[in-house]
């Protein structure tokens, strides 16, 4: 028998997520995202107070390349040692979309991740790194491997979206002990760069490159703050693919849920799938489906948006037990649809306890409710949620 703690991190207004697997030969911890916009030394802390110096991390998945999803990062490459490091397609367009967002807020940009874009070989030089991780990119769903060359100048390895990329995680030894699954998705946000396109055209009077802007910057044509007012009619941020990735076995596992969080007798959907009677104050164990599915920021509102993710993960519908909601809990990227994935119980939403944008929306969280399913919020107070998953293998 194998067991998987699978692990929400309290970082506030941004995502912290781990898997880690107990081996007889040791352990491996698989990481999606690792960052926060209340404050990255939450995220620091907690990576010092969870991994050894120069400890092995399987696999990190990056979602898209927000500091609130990734300025943790070059603290968790010092601090470990990762082996392979998962990310979306940098594609030659979405480079100077990315890179765009360092003009409009430069406070706030990684310039880790500026640099990465461009030469995630020299980003990893800045930090002093004494190994390389393995860098793979996620192919636009839908785009095959023969015309990769078009993509990307990155030195980094191509896989296709929707690839079990589980042999790159474990070793020969530990896939043979645990039948296990990591599925990225990476998908395009074509709306994004036809809003900023637009907004150039509405307030420049023609679509500018990075290097275009920086022009008319330093020569006093434009200011920061007309970049700032076209960037308003972008929804969402400079980032243009959102990467989703689901963690799931195909055999039955027994999962227990924090005592925090018991299910109340007769409230459970799903009560074929319970092993014992549900009852307040204590910890319930039943079988039901183990995987997971992180979302990121992905934009699930509007029925295309839904479509290509339900298409994307249909066929793994009936092992999805878990959703982290997207965006912190926005409507601006919320679909009910959501709520009707597989035998789904609990929906995880990270979110500062005192953010700006109002996080998670009180339209989000009713639904949820009312709808006989958990939300479980995890801001930077809450504590850890977690779930033990012992696999039958």
């Amino acid at each position: 028998m194998i067991m998987m703690t699978r692990a929400f991190l309290p970082v506030g207004q941004g995502a912290f997520y781990m898997e880690t697997f107990a081996f007889d030969s040791g352990k491996a911890t698989i990481i999606y995202d690792c960052g926060s916009s209340t404050d990255v030394h939450i995220v620091e802390q907690m990576i010092q107070n969870l991994f050894k110096p120069g400890e092995d991390i399987a696999g990190v998945f990056i979602s898209h390349f927000d500091a609130d999803h990734t300025n943790g990062l070059p603290f968790l490459l010092k601090h470990c040692h990762v082996k392979n490091l998962f990310f979306p397609l940098i594609t030659k367009e979405s480079q100077e979309f990315i890179l765009l967002g360092d003009l409009t807020a430069p406070l706030h940009a990684s310039a880790f991740f500026s640099s990465f874009v461009r030469n995630p070989y020299g980003a990893f030089q800045s930090l002093n790194l004494d190994y390389t991780p393995a860098l793979y990119q996620i192919l636009e769903n839908g785009e095959d491997s023969e015309s990769e060359t078009q993509y990307s100048n990155l030195d980094a390895r191509y896989i296709l979206s929707g690839s079990d990329v589980s042999d790159i995680l474990f070793d020969a030894q530990q896939c043979k002990e645990v039948d296990w699954r990591y599925i990225p998705f990476n998908f395009r946000e074509t709306t994004r760069i036809a809003a900023f396109k637009k907004a150039m055209l509405k307030h420049f009077g023609q679509v500018c490159s990075r290097r275009d802007l920086q022009n008319l910057l330093n020569t006093g044509k434009i200011s920061i703050d007309d970049i700032k007012q076209a960037y308003k009619d972008v929804p969402g941020s400079f980032n243009t693919n959102s990467m989703t990735v689901l963690s799931m076995s195909p055999n039955d596992c027994t999962v227990q849920s924090l005592s925090k969080f018991p299910l109340p007798k007769g409230h459970c959907p799903h009560p074929p799938h319970c092993s014992q009677s549900c009852v307040p104050r204590v910890l319930c164990k039943w079988i039901f489906a183990n995987g997971c599915l992180y979302t990121g920021d992905y934009d699930a509102k509007g029925p295309q948006k839904w479509k290509e993710l339900h298409n994307a993960y249909d066929k793994y519908d009936r092992y999805i037990g878990c959703v982290q909601i997207p965006h912190h809990g926005s409507t601006h990227n919320y679909n009910h649809q959501l709520l009707n994935i597989g035998h789904c119980l609990f929906y995880v939403i990270s979110a500062g306890s005192n953010n700006k944008y109002w996080h998670p929306h009180f339209s989000v969280m009713k639904d949820i409710l009312v709808s006989r399913r958990y939300p479980l919020i995890v801001t930077e107070n809450s504590g850890t949620v977690s779930f033990d998953i012992f696999t039958m293998k």
